[in-house]
């Protein structure tokens, strides 16, 4: 009976680390804030992303034109960098960001941040 529960344990623990999908844990700047001019977003994750199928775009609030950046991942794969050709004007924006974690896990989100 014990090695049963010890076996079904097992299972269910390994199941649970298989299902997990990418989380995003940090973004700079944040949800709903309002930051001073910048040219860098920041966004980490809690697994490694796929480079080449991860994406940013980013516009202004009211759907404007997306404005360009270079999109760096670091090393571990975890972080990336959004970095924009010069900082951005006073105003609202929208940040929408598409990724593939390294176990094939889509994820997705958005969320918008002012600038004074």
């Amino acid at each position: 009976m014990r090695r049963r529960l010890i076996a079904l344990f097992t299972l269910v623990a390994a199941h649970g680390t298989a299902v997990a999908h990418p989380r995003l844990l940090s973004a700079v700047p944040a949800q709903g804030t309002t930051v001073a001019p910048l040219r860098e977003i920041s966004l980490g994750f809690s697994e490694a992303m796929v480079p080449a199928m991860t994406s940013v775009t980013l516009s202004s609030a009211d759907g404007g034109a997306a404005l360009a950046g270079e999109l760096r991942m670091a090393g571990d794969g975890r972080s990336l960098t959004y970095r924009l050709a010069a900082p951005l004007p006073p105003g609202r924006y929208r940040l929408v960001w598409k990724a593939v974690g390294a176990d094939t896990h889509k994820v997705s989100g958005q969320h918008e941040f002012a600038v004074r």
